[in-house]
């Protein structure tokens, strides 16, 4: 805009300089006029008819001359009025073109804002979609893994229990002559003789035997120990009180 305005002040500073040249061409020779005009009275009323033919003709220029300068001026002046509304209306129509490619910019920006608000919306509830679901599962997995807490102590509790109940009903023999690859019926008849050989009135049966086994590998000179498992805790009991006949 500076640069334009600069433009046109020049133009108006050319279109100042013409004019005023051509006015002061006209001026001088208005003033050389006047002047051959005094020193025409100053003449005798018998000069000779070529001053006067040329007097004239310097008229008549400075006529032409100052009609040239009124048209110019007025043509200068509204050819410059021109201009500046030429630009006038040019630098208008850039501004609305700039203005409107602005405004568009914007409302580009302003709808891709828009949009990435909606998704950034939707994540939000998504994520806090997910957030409740894991908060769920990590109670849901508290609760089983108490559950599952209380189901092994409660399951622990009752192992012992039939551990301790399935005990009372076993006996622990010692000093039974092994042999290698000894079978289940093999150690159950040791038992059997060896208990009822020395315990009077006992009368023990293979019916009153759940199982006995030999614990441990076979090794030479060594008698692996027997557990005994008995059906009725009566016959058990009657075989603990008179574990001293044992020890003979």
């Amino acid at each position: 805009m500076d640069k334009e305005n600069s433009t046109i002040k020049a133009g108006d500073k050319r279109t100042h300089s013409v004019i005023s040249s051509i006015s002061d061409a006209d001026t001088s020779v208005s003033e050389q006029q006047n002047i051959k005009q005094k020193k025409k009275k100053q003449k005798n009323k018998g000069s000779d008819t070529q001053d006067d033919s040329q007097d004239e003709q310097e008229i008549n220029i400075a006529s032409e001359l100052h009609s040239i300068n009124q048209k110019l001026s007025n043509m200068l002046t509204k050819d410059s009025s021109d201009l500046k509304e030429l630009i006038k209306d040019v630098i208008l129509q850039l501004k609305e073109e700039m203005l409107g490619s602005l405004v568009l910019r914007i409302e580009k920006v302003d709808s891709e804002l828009f949009e990435k608000e909606l998704e950034n919306g939707k994540l939000a509830k998504e994520i806090e979609k997910l957030g409740k679901t894991v908060n769920e599962q990590k109670n849901e997995n508290e609760r089983l893994q108490k559950q599952i807490k209380s189901q092994g102590e409660t399951n622990e509790t009752k192992m012992n229990e039939l551990e301790q109940y399935s005990r009372r009903s076993n006996i622990k023999l010692e000093g039974i002559p092994d042999k290698e690859n000894e079978t289940i019926n093999e150690t159950a008849e040791k038992v059997i003789q060896t208990l009822n050989k020395n315990i009077p009135d006992l009368n023990l049966t293979t019916n009153d035997i759940d199982i006995t086994h030999r614990i441990g590998i076979f090794k030479k000179n060594n008698d692996r120990p027997i557990v005994l498992k008995m059906v009725s805790r009566m016959k058990r009991s009657y075989i603990m009180r008179h574990t001293k006949h044992l020890r003979k």
